[in-house]
């Protein structure tokens, strides 16, 4: 007669079951500037709180936190989190600090903390790293690529004089000093607005600055119009 065998099944597998707990998951952005406050860009992609155990928790609050203070405090209210369960958040704007990033010259480093409670009692925690950008500060491709127009300056002084020199480039050429661009419909007209312009900024004889090793990844600050016109040199300088 064959013998029957009780096996645990938590012994088939190798090492140790996985504890059961409770965990908060959050998709937090790396890098902030005044940028991503000026255009509401949101820092928080995803936010989810998975709950392993068999019990069902009831009147909890998850909190975030930064210290520094990059990212203003928020409090999220759940009246139940199922046991063997997930809870997606839907709230996840949260307010940035735009005074204190408004007057970064150089780079923060801050935390950001999410605690779950259930009253004083302490269930989850998580912890993110984030970088506050300077307020003339790109964050590069990696991080955030949609900001790059963000630092586009038509209104700086220094653009108002390129543009007023390449007028009278063109009125020194016998040309109207008119920059119309495309109203003309002429494609002759444009290419000659262009030479015009392209003038106007060489006569300044910048001067190229290196920037640093893979910027265009990483970021890098970004000189302003003015600042250009008065140091005389940029990143951004066409190289022949």
């Amino acid at each position: 007669m064959q013998e029957e065998l009780n096996i645990d099944s938590n012994l088939i597998c190798d090492g140790e079951p996985e504890p059961k707990h409770i965990k908060i998951n959050a998709s937090i952005a790396e890098k902030v500037t005044f940028a991503t406050h000026q255009n509401d860009v949101p820092v928080i992609a995803d936010l989810n709180i998975i709950n392993t155990t068999e019990d069902t928790l009831e009147d909890i609050e998850l909190s975030l936190s930064c210290d520094p203070p990059l990212i203003e405090s928020k409090v999220w209210k759940i009246d139940r989190l199922h046991a063997d369960g997930e809870l997606r958040l839907k709230g996840r704007s949260v307010s940035l600090a735009g005074g204190m990033l408004s007057k970064l010259t150089e780079r923060m480093k801050a935390q950001v903390t999410f605690e779950l409670k259930q009253g004083d009692k302490t269930i989850a925690s998580a912890q993110h790293d984030l970088v506050g950008l300077a307020k003339n500060e790109w964050g590069g491709a990696s991080h955030m690529p949609e900001l790059l127009s963000a630092f586009i300056m038509p209104n700086d002084p220094a653009v108002s004089k390129v543009l007023k020199d390449a007028g009278e480039a063109l009125r020194s050429s016998g040309l109207s000093p008119s920059l119309d661009g495309y109203q003309s419909k002429s494609r002759k007209r444009v290419w000659q607005v262009v030479a015009a312009i392209w003038s106007s900024v060489s006569a300044m004889r910048m001067v190229y600055a290196e920037p640093p090793s893979s910027f265009e990844n990483h970021g890098q600050k970004v000189r302003t119009p003015s600042e250009m016109m008065e140091n005389g040199y940029s990143h951004n300088i066409y190289r022949p």
